[in-house]
């Protein structure tokens, strides 16, 4: 992977944008995470608001991200999501990304906890 000049190694990251909007709420491809974790040091960025095409289906891929190895999430969030001038159909109210980043990050936790029994 290259990245232009001048970009501190700390300030770098990867991402994954998720499948075609042609069809909303198709499952993303959680292993392009996965194989993205194997070929980087870099953290890995998801974007489920893409892929989700529709608002209530957001909150399941990000959770989906985060535990193929998603360490950021990128959301489209807006106060009147119906209202938007842009992806209106993906934007989460500020309630619902509250809510999503708390969830999110339990399971991150819970994943990455020494302590986590296995099944």
């Amino acid at each position: 992977m290259s990245f232009p000049e001048g970009i501190p190694k700390s300030k770098r990251a990867t991402g994954e944008s998720g499948a075609s909007r042609e069809s909303p709420g198709s499952p993303r491809d959680s292993g392009a995470i996965v194989a993205l974790k194997e070929m980087t040091h870099l953290p890995v960025c998801a974007d489920p608001s893409h892929p989700a095409g529709r608002r209530d289906l957001v909150e399941l891929l990000a959770l989906a991200a985060v535990a193929a190895g998603a360490t950021m999430l990128e959301i489209e969030v807006h106060n009147d999501p119906d209202r938007a001038l842009s992806d209106a159909e993906q934007q989460i109210t500020p309630d619902r990304f509250r809510s999503l980043s708390r969830n999110a990050r339990d399971l991150f936790q819970l994943l990455h906890s020494t302590s986590a029994a296995p099944f």
